[in-house]
């Protein structure tokens, strides 16, 4: 299982640049291309934003001509954060359950042990 980040370099009112959503697929269509894993996305709340960030990945993920992959999501609450993830996975991964079931006890313990 991998994760990835991406974070906005600059502060300020971020644009809603096209070419961002294409780099994201392509990286995604690479990385799901040469292999069969699994990738978890974190959309934290750091700035009350999580939802916003939700929205528009839901937007780019149906966008996507990447039809073999599938995104599973779940909301992690502690005291005092709540993250927003998604599992995107190969729908025809041998390990998708497992991976499934792996992702779902991460979640359990909201990422930490």
């Amino acid at each position: 299982m991998y994760m990835f980040n991406i974070e906005q370099v600059r502060k300020g009112k971020s644009n809603k640049d096209e070419r961002i959503r294409l780099t994201i697929e392509y990286v995604l269509q690479l990385f799901f291309k040469e292999n069969f894993n699994a990738i978890v996305v974190i959309l934290d709340s750091f700035d009350d934003r999580q939802f916003i960030r939700k929205r528009l990945f839901d937007k780019w993920f149906l966008q996507s001509k990447n039809v073999d992959v599938e995104k599973i999501e779940a909301i992690c609450q502690t005291d005092d954060l709540q993250l927003i993830s998604m599992l995107l996975v190969n729908k025809n991964n041998p390990l998708k359950n497992k991976i499934k079931d792996d992702y779902f006890d991460l979640v359990k313990i909201n990422f930490y042990s």
